[in-house]
């Protein structure tokens, strides 16, 4: 087993899982704009949606250019691994924005600050047609991955927008007839909360046994770190296709229980899970997710996560297949376009190998200020 892939172990085994484009870049923010919408907000205002979506092009940071490269998953490992198997990747953060295609389609600034990683170019108007064909990525594997996912951004104590340490991503299955496992089809979109069918929910706790009762769970380790459990039941249509989206982007989607998949979601998937850690934000101060001002809960309870597949059909098979056989090491060349994807636009750089880059600041600068939402009529 290589150094990487053993690192991406360690981190899954601390996860303690049970198993489960078009954008355009944009140099700099507006301070001008900025100021005008937090004043607004301020007097306790609200700004108009032609303000919001003029202030979402310019509210759209951009963290690290991402790569066109791109290098095929191999599977390397043994068969038959069924509690080792898994198909791991790193990922760093491509941009912040207040857009979301899935929930919010063409509608430029309508949602809470978003962190988005993967596809460097996803905004409001992404469609999946955009993300499977265009854009530049900030995954391993590069173009063979042109999926596109999103989280809502981190504040820490002090309002300030936080970066992630480490991103990783791994995907497994626990289906009992493992043939029964497809191919992730491209354009599917997912809308991971507590709302898809069979979730067991959002569990924000210290204690490990609780942890374990969530799909979607925060915990203390090593700062504070969101796991995200993604459904791995897909719905159908007549024909037996797999249904791509739904309204809201939960419905066509559902988790397995005891091995299988509900009869009125049959189409079995390999599941994603994501680790995103925040190394430098104690889990007991009082961060929060964009989200959570939004929604008006306790700090981490409205944490939820979005997904457009944009896996090339070729990688997805050999993820699907290695799925099947349990094999221990799949996936891409870990950190293959490292050259690209850890640096800005200007060619600094932002991460290394494994955290953000020694010199550089996790409350970026140009994130200064940033409300959680430019228009609270959302």
């Amino acid at each position: 087993m290589t150094d990487r892939f053993f690192l991406a172990a360690f981190v899954e085994s601390f996860s303690r899982s049970s198993g489960q484009t078009k954008r355009r870049s944009v140099a700099a923010s507006s301070y001008v704009n900025l100021l005008i919408t937090m004043c607004i907000l301020a007097v306790g205002g609200t700004a108009s949606q032609t303000n919001a979506q003029h202030a979402s092009s310019d509210f759209h940071h951009v963290v690290t250019r991402g790569t066109d490269k791109g290098s095929m998953p191999v599977p390397r490992g043994e068969k038959g691994n069924i509690d080792g198997h898994g198909f791991r990747f790193f990922c760093v953060p491509s941009h912040y924005s207040y857009d979301d295609p899935v929930v919010y389609p063409g509608q430029p600034g309508a949602a809470h600050l978003h962190m988005f990683f993967g596809n460097a170019e996803v905004d409001a108007d992404s469609t999946s047609s955009d993300i499977i064909h265009s854009g530049r990525t900030t995954c391993d594997g590069g173009v063979t991955n042109r999926s596109a996912y999103w989280i809502p951004a981190l504040f820490n104590e002090r309002g300030e927008v936080v970066l992630p340490t480490a991103i990783t991503n791994y995907y497994k299955s626990w289906v009992n007839d493992r043939s029964k496992i497809k191919p992730i089809p491209q354009g599917l979109e997912i809308l991971t909360n507590a709302d898809v069918k069979g979730s067991s929910g959002v569990v924000v706790s210290k204690k490990d046994q609780e942890i374990w009762g969530g799909d979607i769970r925060i915990s203390p380790h090593d700062g504070l770190t969101l796991e995200v459990i993604f459904p791995d039941c897909v719905a159908v249509n007549a024909d037996g296709s797999p249904i791509l989206s739904s309204p809201g982007g939960t419905k066509h989607v559902a988790y397995s229980v005891h091995g299988r998949c509900p009869r009125s979601h049959p189409y079995t998937i390999p599941q994603l899970t994501q680790n995103v850690n925040w190394s430098d934000v104690p889990f007991d101060s009082d961060w929060y997710f964009a989200s959570d001002r939004m929604d008006n809960v306790p700090k981490g309870t409205s944490a939820h996560a979005d997904y457009v597949a944009g896996w090339t059909e070729e990688s997805a098979q050999i993820m699907a297949n290695c799925m099947r056989d349990a094999v221990s090491e799949c996936g891409p060349d870990l950190h293959s376009h490292q050259h690209d994807q850890f640096f800005a636009p200007d060619g600094s750089r932002v991460y290394g190998d494994f955290k953000v880059a020694d010199g550089v600041s996790s409350t970026p600068a140009a994130l200064k200020g940033w409300p959680w939402m430019l228009n609270h009529n959302h």
